[in-house]
């Protein structure tokens, strides 16, 4: 049997990245609006993809077009990162901004 902690846990920041939104303010907003993050989809001929719903982003992400790519971010690492990397990242980045902590390099690497 799994021993239990009473280890507290304290949220000093929130970041988020959603099709509702990217920030906790805009999501909070639709959720209450009852909105969907689903939407249509357009399929890839050349992939033999059809049409389809999903709560997808559209591609091909650039980092020099991309809002959610951050321009502090070096070629090195952006070259790496697929599509849920890039929404990872720049939830956690806003979650560290949000919490206030102090600015500096953020090297998640």
């Amino acid at each position: 049997m799994a021993m239990m902690t009473t280890d507290e846990v304290w949220i000093t920041g929130r970041g988020v990245t959603s099709p509702l939104g990217h920030t906790p303010e805009a999501l909070a907003d639709a959720l209450e609006q009852r909105r969907s993050g689903v939407r249509p989809l357009c399929g890839d001929a050349a992939l033999r993809l059809t049409p389809y719903a999903g709560v997808g982003a559209p591609l091909p992400m650039d980092p020099t077009t991309d809002a959610l790519f951050d321009p502090e971010w070096p070629a090195t690492l952006t070259a790496l990162l697929d599509r849920t990397s890039v929404l990872a990242l720049r939830a956690a980045q806003d979650a560290w901004a949000d919490a206030g902590l102090a600015p500096g390099r953020f090297d998640p690497l």
